[in-house]
């Protein structure tokens, strides 16, 4: 582990963000030593009290513990200017002096004692990132390009004791994108399918296609339009199909960011422009266009919000991800919907 006692981990490929925190973890123990010795916390609502009491916590039968943070820096994001308008001055500048103690904190803290703090895009001139980043140990976790996810995917497969053909890596990268989380998940399918011998790209077309793509964005509309019964049954569909339940998170959250995205653009913009502007194939920005058509902002804003919550109550294992169901796509989501006539 790190000789510094906080470490960010941050960027859009979650995966492998994912995997090194698990690679922290294991450094603590065994299971029963870590579970005792691991805090997460909401980083979004989190005071400075509540962290500092947290890691002032010594071992428990254990020679080092960890505080995770989720979505910490994120409060502090630069605002975006509204189209037309000035940028927005930071509205928590007093709870960001606050939080700037942090840097001079993480050498206070017990040596026993390491703070994670996870996030996902962050701009460099985010101010908390800024006065953190000299006393951390700052790793970055891009989204992959083009050619690192092709030898990625053989890597993954070679690991896991598989081969796979050119064309089948070439499909998948085709049909998934460059979303590691999710191309990991279908490779488990494929391997489990293939049984030993080569993944072909036949392989690929049987297993992977649109149809993931389709069902969550079949699992988001049922969320926007109040459907419950459905969205719940769309939601077991998924999992059972072999993803991750925080992966089903995450793919919904994408889809309804790109839906919003494609409001802001405006929704009478061409298909190919909006596209372009949203940095998706024409095929992947059709449902954004439709659901911005049909529903307002504030209802995508708002289930989008209940997505976040719902991602940040797993995280800090307040919930089991089998009650993601009942957690994200039900609750208050069940209640009436917010179509537009316009």
């Amino acid at each position: 582990m790190t000789d510094k006692s906080l470490i960010i981990l941050y960027g859009p490929d979650a995966l492998t963000r994912h995997e090194k925190l698990k690679e922290i973890k294991q450094q603590i123990g065994p299971g029963d030593v870590l579970n005792g010795n691991i805090t997460e916390l909401d980083g979004r609502l989190l005071k400075t009290v509540e962290l500092r009491d947290v890691c002032g916590v010594l071992p428990f039968f254990g020679d080092k513990r960890i505080v995770v943070v989720y979505d910490l820096l994120k409060r502090f994001e630069p605002p975006k200017p509204t189209p037309g308008q000035l940028p927005k001055k930071q509205k928590t500048l007093a709870d960001l002096d606050e939080w700037k103690g942090l840097a001079v904190y993480a050498a206070e803290m017990p040596p026993t004692t390491t703070l994670v703090l996870i996030d996902d895009e962050i701009k460099s001139e985010n101010p908390l990132f800024k006065a953190l980043s000299p006393v951390a140990d700052v790793q970055q976790f891009p989204a992959p390009k083009a050619e690192k996810v092709k030898a990625w995917i053989v890597n993954r497969v070679r690991e896991a004791g598989g081969s796979i053909s050119p064309d089948a890596v070439k499909k998948i990268e085709e049909l998934v994108g460059p979303d590691l989380w999710a191309i990991s998940n279908e490779l488990d399918k494929l391997m489990s399918y293939c049984a030993g011998r080569d993944i072909t790209a036949a392989d690929v077309r049987l297993m992977v296609s649109h149809s993931r793509e389709e069902n969550i964005f079949a699992l988001a509309d049922a969320v926007l339009e109040g459907r419950a019964d459905e969205a719940q049954h769309s939601f077991a569909r998924i999992v059972q199909e072999g993803t991750e339940p925080l992966a089903v998170l995450a793919m919904v959250a994408r889809q309804l960011r790109l839906t919003i995205q494609a409001k802001a653009i405006g929704t009478k913009t061409p298909l190919p422009e909006l596209a372009r502007k949203l940095g998706v194939e024409q095929w992947k920005a059709r449902k954004p266009l439709d659901m911005a058509k049909r529903f307002t902002m504030d209802r995508l804003k708002l289930v989008y919000g209940k997505l976040l919550d719902a991602d940040i109550a797993m995280k800090t294992s307040r919930y089991h991800p089998d009650d993601l169901a009942m957690v994200c796509l039900i609750g208050d989501l069940s209640t009436g919907k917010a179509v537009d006539k316009a």
